[in-house]
C-alpha cells in the first residue's frame, strides 16, 4: 500500500488520494421522494441526458429514479444552488466545519487498508455535505497504535485539532483516554467508529458508533421478542460448541423472555426426530435459535429442520440468528427462505441492490479502483458515519445532540440511533434490525 502523508489537509472540493494520483471527487445525490431525473439535473446544472448516462444501472419508474438511490453527478457540473433560507426562522446551521480523522492510515496491513477505505467513504460524505453550501476542512492524521503515539500526535497538531467540531477515531483501546481528554478539554465531539472495550461514560460528547457486543445482543434480543410476538415457542439449539456471539445472544434472549415469564426450551442439535418433535409446539410459531454463528453447524441444523418440516408439515418453523448469516447466502439462501429466517444485524447492504451498485460505481470513479469485498463495507461505513455527523452539524449546529432523528433516512449501510446510557455520559449507537428471508423469497428489513 502506498503510504499516505502523515498530515493531509483537505479543503473541499476535495482532491483525493487514488493510486498515486489526485483526482477530483465526483459528486453524489441521494434521491428523495418524488424527485425526477429532470429536476435533479436542473438542480446540479447538468443535462438530463448526461445524468442518465452517468447512472446507467439506476432503475426508473415513471421518469423518476427510485427513492434512496445514490446518483453519480457528472464531474463537470457546478455546485447546486443552496436551498432558500427559511422565513422567520433562527438558523442553527454551521457555515463551515473542521473535521479530524485520527486513524492508523499508514499501516501496511489489512487493517490499514480498511482504515483508508473508511476514510475515502468519509471524504465522499464530506463532498456531499459541501454541495449543500458548507465549507469543510479535514485534518487526517496517522495515529500509530500506541498511547504514546497518540499523545505525541495531539501535542504536535494541537493548533489545528483544537478547533475541530468532531474527531473520528481512534481504533486502539489504549489511545482512547488521551484523545478523550483532549476532546473534553476543547469541547470536541469524539466519534469512535469501531467497538471498544472501554466505555464513554465520562465524555458527554463521545459517540460509540459500533455498539459493544453485549449492548447489541441486548438490543437484538428485545427486537426479536417484539417482532416474534407472544405467539412464539422459543427453542435454543445446543450445538455443543457455542461461540462467543451465540452464547451471548442466547443468554440475553433468555433474560429478555424471563421479563415476561417465558422460558425457552433447549434442544441438542444431534437429537433424533422425537427430540425435535418434543421441543416444538403445533399451536405456536417455533423460533429456533442456535448457540453458534458458524456455517458448519448452521448447515447441519438447516438440513435437520428441512427434513423435519417435510415429515411434519403441521409445525411452523422459524429460524432466528446472527449477522454472520447474511454472508452465507451464496450456499444457504434457499434454506433461509424455506425456514422463514430472521438474522439480526446492526448494518446491512445487499451487494446486488441498485443503491449498493451505484455507490460502488461512484467509489471506483473517485478513487480509480473498486471497493474491497468485505462485510461490513468500510467505504459505506465511512460515508454513512461521516454524513450523519457532518450533515447533522451543518444543518443543526449546536442543537445537533438533541435533533439527530432522521438526519439520513436512507443510508448506504449503517443507521445510527444514539442514546445516552448514563446521565452526563456519552452516547452509544443502539440501532439494530432484522433481515427477513421470507418463504415468498423476499428479503426485507424489520426494525
Amino acid at each position: 500500500m502506498k503510504r499516505l502523508l502523515s498530515l493531509i489537509l483537505i479543503c473541499l472540493p476535495a482532491l483525493l488520494w487514488a493510486q498515486g494520483a489526485m483526482r477530483q471527487l465526483q459528486h453524489m445525490h441521494q434521491v428523495r421522494k418524488g424527485e425526477t431525473w429532470a429536476a435533479i439535473a436542473t438542480r446540479y446544472g447538468v443535462s438530463e441526458q448526461a445524468l442518465r448516462q452517468a447512472n446507467p444501472d439506476v432503475k426508473t419508474k415513471k421518469d423518476k429514479p427510485r427513492k434512496g438511490e445514490l446518483l453519480c453527478i457528472p464531474e463537470t457540473c457546478p455546485p447546486p444552488e443552496p436551498p432558500p433560507a427559511p422565513v422567520a426562522t433562527v438558523s442553527t446551521s454551521m457555515a463551515s466545519l473542521n473535521i479530524g480523522v485520527l486513524l492508523p492510515l499508514e499501516e501496511d496491513s489489512g487493517r490499514g487498508a480498511k482504515m483508508v477505505e473508511f476514510y475515502q467513504g468519509l471524504l465522499m460524505a464530506a463532498d456531499s455535505v459541501r454541495r449543500g453550501g458548507t465549507d469543510i476542512t479535514i485534518h487526517a492524521l496517522h495515529t500509530g497504535s500506541t498511547r504514546a503515539s497518540m499523545q505525541q500526535l495531539l501535542s504536535a497538531h494541537k493548533q489545528e485539532l483544537q478547533h475541530t467540531q468532531v474527531i473520528f477515531g481512534p481504533v486502539d483501546d489504549e489511545q482512547i483516554e488521551p484523545l478523550n481528554e483532549f476532546c473534553m478539554q476543547h469541547g470536541i465531539r469524539l466519534v469512535m467508529p469501531f467497538a471498544h472495550t472501554r466505555g464513554n461514560a465520562n465524555q458527554p460528547l463521545a459517540y460509540t458508533a459500533t455498539a459493544p457486543a453485549n449492548v447489541s445482543a441486548t438490543d437484538a434480543a428485545a427486537l426479536v421478542d417484539r417482532v416474534m410476538g407472544n405467539d412464539a415457542n422459543y427453542v435454543i439449539v445446543n450445538t455443543s460448541k457455542p461461540d462467543t456471539r451465540g452464547a451471548l445472544f442466547t443468554g440475553k434472549l433468555k433474560e429478555q423472555l424471563a421479563t415476561r415469564g417465558v422460558a425457552a426450551r433447549v434442544l441438542n442439535i444431534d437429537g433424533d426426530d422425537f427430540a425435535y418433535e418434543s421441543a416444538f409446539n403445533q399451536t405456536q410459531v417455533n423460533c429456533i435459535v442456535p448457540d453458534n454463528t458458524g456455517i458448519k453447524s448452521l448447515n447441519i441444523l438447516c438440513t435437520k429442520l428441512l427434513d423435519f418440516s417435510a415429515e411434519h408439515p403441521q409445525y411452523r418453523l422459524r429460524l432466528v440468528g446472527y449477522p454472520e448469516w447474511n454472508t452465507y447466502t451464496k450456499t444457504l439462501l434457499e434454506s433461509f427462505f424455506q425456514l422463514d429466517t430472521y438474522a439480526f444485524c446492526t448494518y446491512y447492504s445487499h451487494p446486488m441492490s441498485d443503491s449498493t451498485v451505484s455507490f460502488g460505481r461512484s467509489f471506483a470513479s473517485n478513487f480509480g479502483h473498486p471497493m474491497a469485498t468485505s462485510f461490513p463495507c468500510y467505504a459505506m461505513m465511512g460515508f454513512d458515519m461521516g454524513y450523519h455527523f457532518m450533515h447533522g452539524l451543518a444543518t443543526q449546529g449546536d442543537t445537533f445532540e438533541d435533533r439527530q432523528g432522521g438526519l439520513n433516512p436512507q443510508p448506504a449501510q449503517h443507521h445510527f440511533t444514539f442514546r445516552q446510557d448514563t446521565e452526563g455520559g456519552g452516547r452509544t449507537n443502539h440501532f439494530v434490525q432484522l433481515v427477513h428471508y421470507s418463504p415468498d423469497q423476499k428479503i426485507t428489513l424489520v426494525r
